[in-house]
């Protein structure tokens, strides 16, 4: 991946930076970059645009990436916070434009592919992100950024410590997680085991066993019993049934007996009835005969009342008819007068239309004065709304300028304080500045008159050690040896015995105590050399009197300002954007106003108009009726409206009347012509029915007409008589077959009953039977119950084992399982935790992979960087200790990498830095990435080793064809890298980028 474009909006300190695709260009050109610029200047911020663009997430775990948003935003609304990213990868440019959650708007997200928009799509791009570059969020940050920081911590940790860095940076949890994983596993196994070995005592408690094997013959036996109970059961059951049989029959014996008396008695009572029955069979003859011939009857009776009727009804109607036509012939003479002045009513309509269009005109006269009126007042009104308007548009105007004015006095107020305070800071550093330099002469002074005393202690106690040395020698010295430091065979003038060993202690421990306070005075002597040096960079091009006179000039102009600034300075900020929101306000209400004003002057020209249009409308309508009166025209009206409303209600009076007549006259003559043909209908049928009756009466069935009156009442009973004699003559003969079949059935139980028990059907005998029959059976059945409640017992008790049986089955089962499956997990877990031969344990083994690997890359990057004398010792990582550690070419020795020094310390932490980047993009099976960023470390270098880094990064850059930018806030290094990329501070606008060319 290749940076393009950046350009970073309302992020970090950035209100508006851009690095356009001609800056990356030359970056690329150059390979090796310096990323250079103060402390929160804004360095790193552009790694963090850089992550948020792709991913959507800060560089630091757990900010949230809104936290980024620029604080100098604030004061300016136009400007939304904004990450465009444009790169190169694969042969395809891709740009990625996102924008965080601001003001209650959603974060949003685009992609655009060789300038073709691809996704709006939080997830969609996501996922096509992964895609391209093949990392995570997480995982790209540490290939694309190296914190120096991290993997210093690697090289001075110690083992667990350095297991956990590194488990971080592989992600490795997944291992260690395994161990922990077995670890419980196997504790719940053993938990569990114990816990059935608990049941299974509890189950042999319940059952008073003392094993399975018990506990099963226990349950046979069982089952034998309840086999032995159920023979039994059996064997009543056939006994009792047996029984019931014979009660059954003695009990239908004793029935049909009962049943044969009742029904001989039955039978008699209905005999004696007979006869009275035969009588009424011949009323019901005659009965059934007059119900025929009923309808005659009735008809008869219908047709005389009509016929009657009829007549009536036919001399009403001719008289009516009469009338009618009396009527409606001096109607139609009183309807010809009213047609004769048809022409005259209608001329009176013509000028009453005339009268009503003029009296239209009186009335909209009314309404236009009033109109008038109406508008004349609205005028007045709105023009009094326009001159207050005016006034309030006028007094907003003030408040304006007033606020505008009061914001420059506190912007003018804020700067002179920041100005002021610099100066004040400047002038603190040249007082310190002075100060500094007279404690320096101090203390140079003092340093030299202890760094000569030291110097003089240090020959002393080199002259006692010799003359302790000698005096030892002497000791040994004899007379024609050789001495072992001059070599002469004479000693004429050896050493006095002096002693030498006190004062040789006295002095070596007021040399340490020298020693302590010259390192002291060294110590503040550089530190006092080093502020100067830091005070005369910060002073520098800084004149004191101009300072002095700079600040006299902006306390005089801080004293004409309002006071209320100066006494609390930090809510001046607040105090600004209250005057910012009420210009805001102020101006909101002036355009309103301004807005409303306009509104009202449209309006008073609208109203003008209108005013006008309705006065020359009146002048026309006065001219039209100027020789007219309001009176007059409504008395002429009403005159005119009464005579056509009461000659139009007499005419259609009497066409109603006329028609309703001939109407009913035509209705009158249909209904008498009806009249006479239903007569004549009526006696024709009339006749029919008297021949009929006529002929009922010779044959003997009637009397005279009156029968089928008194009959009426027995009329309706003919279905209950017949029913009566129907019911009689059924139900004997039904008692008398009932009768024949229990003889015949009583008559079979004899034949069988008595050669069976050599006994009568006597009933009192069956009777005493059918008791002992009963107690017998009763006996069997209190047998039978107790019978079925051992039974049930015993099921219950046979059920109840049978469910301890299953558990125990199970139970046995489970810990057979567990049995079989705790030796393999336990190996298992002994393997994986280091409980082997080697003593490590499967996570560290995987660390110690990865740290071979990242070790063998990081080595290709040391030898180069330490001019061949370091490299990381690679085969040794696989081992319980896991110790770091260095082989030196120059001493032909090993050491432990935290006893590096700190330049060394630092070119093995940027190998590691390097290597570890790409085994994870080894790893990964990414794609190679042409950028990389370092952050920070190089201050520990000395001028030789810089240059040497410096060499080899950009030799790297030139071989890998990466893009290498170097993070740091230190000046020195400014002069070492090619190109530049200055970040600059700016308190007032925000940070902004350069690029510096170093040829």
């Amino acid at each position: 991946m290749k940076p393009l474009y950046l350009s970073i909006k309302g992020f970090g300190p950035y209100l508006k930076a851009e690095i356009k695709e001609d800056d990356f260009k030359f970056l690329t050109e150059n390979k090796l970059f310096l990323i250079s610029g103060e402390i929160g200047a804004g360095k790193t911020t552009i790694f963090d645009a850089i992550v948020y663009a792709l991913y959507g997430e800060s560089t630091i775990e757990g900010r949230n990436p809104a936290d980024l948003i620029s604080h100098f935003i604030k004061n300016k609304p136009n400007i939304i916070p904004e990450i465009n990213f444009k790169f190169f990868l694969d042969g395809k440019t891709y740009q990625i434009i996102r924008r965080p959650s601001f003001k209650g708007r959603a974060e949003n997200v685009s992609l655009w592919i060789e300038n073709k928009l691809f996704s709006a799509k939080k997830e969609e791009i996501k996922a096509k992100i992964k895609e391209l570059i093949g990392l995570d969020a997480k995982q790209f940050k540490k290939v694309f950024l190296i914190p120096q920081g991290e993997y210093r911590k690697i090289l001075i940790a110690k083992k667990e410590e350095r297991e956990n860095l590194l488990e971080t940076i592989f992600e490795t949890f997944l291992f260690s997680n395994l161990e922990d994983f077995l670890k419980n596993k196997i504790k719940d196994l053993k938990e569990l085991y114990q816990s059935l070995n608990e049941r299974e005592e509890d189950l042999k408690k319940i059952a008073q066993v003392s094993n399975f094997e018990e506990l099963k013959n226990k349950i046979e036996e069982l089952e034998r019993k309840q086999k032995d109970l159920e023979n039994k059961l059996k064997f009543y059951i056939l006994k009792k049934e047996k029984i019931e049989k014979e009660i059954k029959e003695i009990e239908h014996i004793l029935q049909l007996q009962r049943e044969i008396k009742e029904l001989s008695e039955k039978f008699e009572n209905l005999k004696s009835k007979e006869e009275e029955i035969c009588i009424k069979k011949e009323v019901l003859k005659k009965l059934k005969i007059l119900k025929e011939n009923l309808i005659f009857y009735e008809n008869f009776e219908k047709i005389k009342i009509e016929l009657k009727n009829n007549h009536q009804k036919k001399k009403n109607l001719a008289k009516n008819l009469c009338q009618i036509e009396k009527i409606l012939e001096s109607l139609e003479i009183e309807i010809k007068e009213v047609y004769q002045k048809e022409k005259e009513i209608e001329k009176k309509k013509q000028e009453l239309q005339t009268l009503k269009e003029l009296e239209k005109r009186f009335e909209e006269k009314e309404i236009l004065h009033k109109n008038l009126e109406k508008v004349v007042e609205l005028f007045q009104k709105k023009a009094k709304e326009l001159e207050i308007i005016k006034e309030k548009i006028n007094t907003l105007k003030r408040e304006v300028e007033n606020a505008f004015e009061e914001k420059d006095q506190l912007n003018r107020a804020t700067f002179l304080l920041k100005e002021r305070e610099i100066i004040t800071e400047s002038l603190k550093a040249f007082e310190e500045y002075e100060k500094s330099i007279s404690e320096l002469k101090t203390t140079e002074k003092k340093f030299k008159e202890l760094k000569a005393y030291y110097e003089n202690l240090e020959n002393l106690k080199r002259d006692l050690e010799i003359k302790n040395s000698a005096q030892y020698l002497a000791k040994f010295l004899k007379e024609g040896e050789p001495c072992p430091v001059c070599g002469s065979i004479f000693h004429p003038h050896p050493i006095k015995t002096g002693n030498f060993i006190e004062e040789l202690k006295r002095r070596e421990k007021e040399l340490l105590e020298k020693k302590e306070e010259l390192e002291k005075e060294e110590k503040r002597f550089f530190s006092l050399q080093a502020k100067i040096e830091n005070l005369e960079e910060i002073l520098q091009n800084k004149d004191k009197e101009k300072l002095n006179k700079d600040f006299e000039n902006i306390e005089k102009e801080l004293s004409n300002l309002p006071q209320k600034y100066f006494q609390n300075p930090t809510k001046n900020f607040d105090i600004l954007s209250e005057i910012e929101k009420k210009i805001k306000n102020l101006k909101t209400q002036l355009n309103y106003f301004e807005n409303l004003e306009t509104k009202r002057r449209e309006e008073l020209e609208n109203l003008k108009k209108e005013e006008v249009a309705l006065r020359e409308r009146l002048n026309i309508i006065e001219e039209l009726i100027k020789n007219y009166s309001s009176q007059e025209f409504k008395s002429k009206i009403d005159y005119l409206e009464r005579e056509i409303k009461e000659w139009e209600n007499k005419k259609g009076e009497l066409e109603n009347n006329i028609r309703l007549l001939r109407e009913e006259k035509i209705k009158t003559q249909t209904q008498l012509i009806n009249i006479k043909e239903s007569i004549k209908k009526d006696l024709q049928e009339y006749k029919k029915i008297i021949k009929k009756l006529i002929s009922l009466k010779r044959e003997g069935f009637l009397s005279s007409i009156n029968d089928f009156k008194t009959q009426a009442s027995t009329l309706s009973k003919i279905e209950e008589i017949e029913e009566e004699i129907s019911d009689f003559f059924n139900e004997l003969e039904r008692i008398k077959e009932r009768l024949k079949e229990v003889k015949n059935n009583l008559e079979i139980y004899k034949k069988k009953w008595e050669p069976l028990t050599q006994k009568t059907l006597e009933e009192e005998k069956l009777y005493s039977e059918l008791e002992l029959k009963k107690n017998e059976k009763r006996l069997l059945e209190e047998a039978l119950g107790n019978l079925n409640k051992d039974i049930g017992r015993v099921e219950k008790d046979i059920l109840h084992f049978q469910e301890i049986l299953i558990a125990y089955e199970k139970l046995i089962k489970d810990k057979k399982s567990l049995e079989d499956e705790y030796p393999f997990l336990e190996a298992l877990y002994n393997i994986i935790a280091g409980k082997n031969k080697k003593g490590v344990s499967f996570h560290s083994f995987v660390l110690s992979l990865f740290a071979q690997l990242i070790l063998k890359r990081a080595n290709f990057y040391f030898k180069e960087f330490s001019f061949g004398r370091y490299k990381f010792i690679e085969d040794e990582v696989l081992q319980k200790k896991f110790i770091l550690e260095v082989f030196d070419h120059y001493t032909g020795s090993k050491r432990e990498t935290k006893t590096l020094s700190g330049g060394e310390s630092f070119l093995a932490t940027l190998s590691l830095a390097l290597g570890t980047s790409d085994v994870i993009l080894y790893l990964y099976r990414t794609r190679p990435f042409e950028s990389l960023f370092i952050d920070e470390g190089f201050g520990s270098l000395d001028e030789n080793t810089l240059e040497k880094v410096v060499n080899t990064l950009l030799n790297l850059a030139h071989h890998s064809g990466r893009i290498i930018g170097i993070i740091s806030h230190l000046k020195e290094l400014k002069d070492k890298f090619p190109v530049v990329l200055e970040v600059y501070k700016n308190q007032f606008s925000g940070s902004y980028i350069k690029i510096n060319k170093n040829f």
